[in-house]
């Protein structure tokens, strides 16, 4: 299985250098090279692959635009949303090659033997995995992990899934504590958004086992 550093956890320093745009309602952004949609609530400034280097978003704060979006690029980041509240968080999504075809096809169990695996190699990253699940989204399944790093100064909730042979993220990082309800509600509010281009594969018939 091909290190979870290359699918499940890109290091994107970005919150440091996003300051504070206002917009005015819920936002859906079209991923097309994830073959997907999610919307972003309000309170967050989103950037993407596709903004473009010259928008003032960029020149505003001195910041090289190309420079962040060539730092998506070489991380696999299609999207990162920072929020205008001046909450110390941010919402990334992340994606690469996958190593299996949809993880709809496994069972609930098979999922969590899988996340029980990924313990190590966030371990050589420097991160903990506290504890995981499987959630069902109406389109797909997702490994949910909740990590910290070893000085706990990030925490953080990712979903991860394989749809379309692609290995595709969403993750919520707070540098102010452990990930409060309200952030666990707000990822998985996002991730409730999400809409698959393409439908769901048939799900397993087999029953569920511990």
């Amino acid at each position: 299985m091909k290190k979870v550093s290359s699918y499940l956890f890109a290091i994107i320093l970005c919150v440091s250098v996003f300051t504070v745009v206002v917009f005015a309602a819920p936002n859906t952004y079209e991923l097309g090279k994830l073959g997907l949609s999610v919307t972003i609530p309000s309170k967050y400034d989103v950037v993407t692959q596709e903004t473009s280097p010259h928008s003032s978003f960029f020149s505003d704060r001195g910041l090289s635009g190309a420079d962040i979006i060539e730092q998506f690029k070489t991380n696999g980041v299609y999207l990162n949303a920072i929020p205008n509240d001046g909450t110390n968080e941010e919402i990334v999504v992340t994606m690469t090659d996958g190593v299996f075809d949809n993880l709809s096809v496994f069972s609930s169990s098979d999922l969590k033997v899988m996340a029980s695996s990924f313990v190590k190699e966030f371990e050589e990253l420097g991160m903990t995995i506290t504890s995981y699940d499987v959630y069902e989204h109406s389109q797909a399944k997702f490994i949910r992990i909740f990590f910290n790093d070893t000085g706990k100064t990030v925490h953080g909730l990712q979903y991860y899934t394989n749809y379309g042979s692609k290995a595709i993220n969403f993750a919520i990082r707070s540098y102010s504590g452990a990930i409060s309800p309200t952030q666990e509600n707000m990822i998985k509010g996002v991730v409730d958004t999400v809409v698959f281009d393409t439908p769901p594969v048939a799900r397993p018939s087999a029953p569920e086992t511990d």
